[in-house]
């Protein structure tokens, strides 16, 4: 089963040579698996606790005195593990001998769907967390990106099947 596979790639690699060489409008295309790092994400926000406004909790219940000064920013962190997804781009371009320019669409899309406590470290955000009616935690579902480039490339024919290249982008 090795050699079937290591015959057919070799093969196909020789087509693909032939394809890429050829100057004119080319399309390339490409799929895998995404896989997204751990993630520390730090959070900050200027606004009163859900027992001070007015609009969530507008009789004022339990509310003392913490409500008739306006609120010191806050901060907090939360940790989140790594993620895995897919991957995919398109890309359209156009070669002229040895020069290849083209635009580059390329789409990735990773699930972490974890749930982190909130961790605090200053005294204000601790006392800002005593005002809330609920505590909140953090979570990521899902992270998406989509990604436009504008590539150019030279490429050096090392022999008939193997091409190495030098490229620039922007995007």
């Amino acid at each position: 089963m090795p050699q079937k596979f290591l015959l057919w790639t070799v093969a196909l690699l020789g087509v693909y040579s032939h394809a890429l060489s050829q100057d004119g409008p080319y399309i390339r295309m490409g799929l895998g698996i995404a896989v997204a790092p751990a993630m520390d994400v730090r959070g900050t926000d200027n606004d009163w606790g859900t027992k001070c406004d007015r609009i969530i909790n507008p009789d004022g219940l339990e509310v003392t005195d913490e409500c008739d000064s306006v609120p010191a920013p806050t901060e907090w962190e939360n940790a989140f593990g790594g993620g895995s997804g897919i991957g995919s781009g398109l890309a359209l371009g156009y070669r002229w001998g040895a020069f290849r320019i083209e635009g580059e669409y390329f789409h990735r899309s990773a699930t972490y769907d974890e749930r982190s406590d909130i961790a605090i470290f200053d005294a204000i955000t601790l006392d800002k967390q005593d005002q809330e009616i609920e505590l909140a935690i953090a979570g990521v579902d899902n992270l998406l990106a989509h990604n436009l480039f504008a590539n150019a490339y030279y490429d050096f024919a090392l022999g008939p099947a193997l091409v190495s290249y030098a490229g620039a982008g922007a995007g």
